[in-house]
């Protein structure tokens, strides 16, 4: 068999197969055009049913003639219905709601009938004929509210004893949330309160804590001048410091210029501690090297230095001297002075010997002609 042959023969075959392939589609799609056209009545109530609120029963369903109508794949068929619907339930609208609870109002009660009316398209799909409704009178489904089943929450009808109920629950669950409310907003206030004086004495302290670092770091600048190795600046800054109108200056400076080995800087602070006084008391002890100088000292009574001068120069002093219980009385005349650290304060009959120690105390010993040393 030559080569052309065999080339008609397969040309033809083709050409068969998609003939009759063609005529089939042709075929399927006019049959099933006509089937969705002549759809049963109950299989579009049934569709119809489907789309409606499940408390609308369907009692009657009548659809249009189709007439001279043609159906065809490429121009599906639409036909009017008419629908009678009857409520299967009692239905609601929504007259107030209040947080979980809904108080609502009748709307019509079961057995209610309403004819709705419109178009049903028939379409062919590739899954199978599909029904599409369009309304004329969809309000009438739609505005007449809901059973009551279908309310979430607690749910009572206007003029009954539980709206009644409701009502009352609702009014105290409105009081309740109000005092919460009250409640929760005082306590906010006083929280805000708080936080606000907390806030306050935060900055207070950091303030506080800021001037206490400044203060140390200023001390500690003066505390070593007073340390320097060049003894005029020493002298110059304590000189400063035990003039100062800072008693914390004032203080360190004198704690600085006692404690110094430089017998010419201790002198300077105790001239200076002897003229800012007025009266020097001083504390009288027993000595173990007389038997009778606890009864001395009480019938004694405390010694005082009155100072009436003071030569911060020379170191001179004048005053009076005494004790109420030794015939050398406050009246005595007392005259004395400073020899670097030591402070020597003569009277009638008696002498005060002291020297700074370095307990930075003025310490020595009390002596009269009649009395035992003290």
């Amino acid at each position: 068999m030559s080569f052309r042959v065999v080339e008609r023969i397969v040309k033809f075959t083709l050409l068969t197969i998609i003939a009759v392939g063609l005529s089939f589609v042709i075929g399927a799609s006019a049959a099933y055009a006509v089937s969705i056209a002549d759809a049963p009545t109950d299989q579009l109530r049934a569709a119809l049913a489907h789309e409606l609120p499940s408390f609308w029963h369907i009692v009657a369903f009548d659809l249009e003639a189709l007439g001279d109508k043609k159906p065809s794949a490429e121009q599906p068929v639409s036909r009017h219905f008419t629908a009678l619907l009857e409520l299967s339930k009692p239905t609601y609208v929504i007259d107030r709601q209040d947080g979980p609870f809904t108080l609502v109002r009748s709307v019509a009660e079961s057995g209610l009938k309403k004819a709705l009316v419109g178009v049903v398209s028939l379409n062919a799909r590739a899954s199978g004929p599909g029904f599409r409704f369009e309304y004329s009178n969809r309000d009438i489904v739609d505005v007449i509210g809901k059973p009551l089943d279908q309310y979430p929450g607690r749910v009572a009808i206007r003029g009954t004893s539980d709206a009644t109920k409701l009502f009352a629950e609702i009014e105290n669950e409105a009081k309740e949330r109000q005092q919460i409310r009250l409640f929760v907003s005082r306590e906010e206030e006083l929280l805000n309160r708080q936080i606000s004086v907390i806030k306050v004495e935060a900055e207070r302290i950091v303030a506080e804590q800021k001037l206490i670092e400044q203060r140390a770091a200023e001390l500690e600048k003066l505390r070593r001048q007073f340390a320097v190795s060049d003894r005029n600046a020493r002298l110059a800054a304590l000189e400063s410091g035990m003039n100062s109108n800072d008693s914390a200056l004032r203080a360190m400076a004198f704690e600085s210029a006692y404690a110094s080995k430089d017998a010419i800087i201790s002198n300077l602070a105790l001239k200076k501690f002897l003229s800012s006084k007025k009266n020097i008391p001083v504390l009288l002890f027993a000595t173990k090297e007389d038997k009778d100088t606890p009864t001395v000292l009480h019938n004694l009574g405390p010694l005082v230095i009155n100072l009436d001068s003071v030569d911060v120069v020379t170191g001179s002093i004048t005053g009076k001297m005494g004790a109420p219980g030794y015939s050398v009385t406050l009246s005595s005349a007392a005259t004395g002075g400073l020899s670097q650290t030591e402070l020597t304060v003569n009277t009638y009959g008696c002498s005060l010997t002291v020297r700074l120690s370095e307990h930075q105390t003025l310490d020595g010993l009390y002596r009269c002609q009649t009395l035992p040393v003290l």
